[in-house]
């Protein structure tokens, strides 16, 4: 994936994220980004939640591979530009930014990471990083449409 300036996503997935966020709180809420490469940057068309398998889901996720390779696998037989470009996840009761452990984590180049703040009253702030190399995240602008 080239690098990205930009992460535009639509009204639909960022609800997704959102309620996924809401409702898994105080959990950590997990699943994978769906889209493709635009001249400014990556368009997210579809969120896909998945299971958070991490051993304490309230201080960390770790996303189901299987569901990777699954939507992978369904990208690909559907033959269209779509394909994983990146995962989300919620800080419940923090701030929408890479903790040490999502650091530590940030091996794979290229995917975008989308965080998002949630507590008690649901989804809050988010921001978008990009994996530029191994455990390096960088802050990209985050666009989500308004809803209709």
């Amino acid at each position: 994936m080239a690098a990205a300036s930009a992460v535009s996503c639509t009204a639909d997935a960022w609800r997704t994220v959102r309620e996924h966020a809401a409702t898994a709180w105080p959990r950590e809420a997990c699943g994978l980004l769906i889209g493709h490469a635009m001249p400014e940057g990556w368009r997210i068309v579809r969120a896909a939640p998945a299971a958070n398998r991490a051993s304490d889901p309230a201080q960390a996720f770790e996303l189901d591979p299987g569901a990777r390779a699954a939507w992978q696998r369904r990208l690909r037989e559907a033959g269209g530009a779509e394909a994983v470009i990146g995962h989300y996840h919620s800080h419940p009761g923090g701030a929408p930014r890479p903790s040490a452990a999502d650091r530590a984590r940030a091996e794979e180049e290229g995917l975008i990471w989308l965080i998002v703040a949630a507590d008690t009253a649901g989804a809050g702030a988010a921001a978008a990083f990009f994996a530029e190399a191994a455990h390096t995240l960088r802050g990209v602008s985050f666009l989500p449409d308004a809803e209709s």
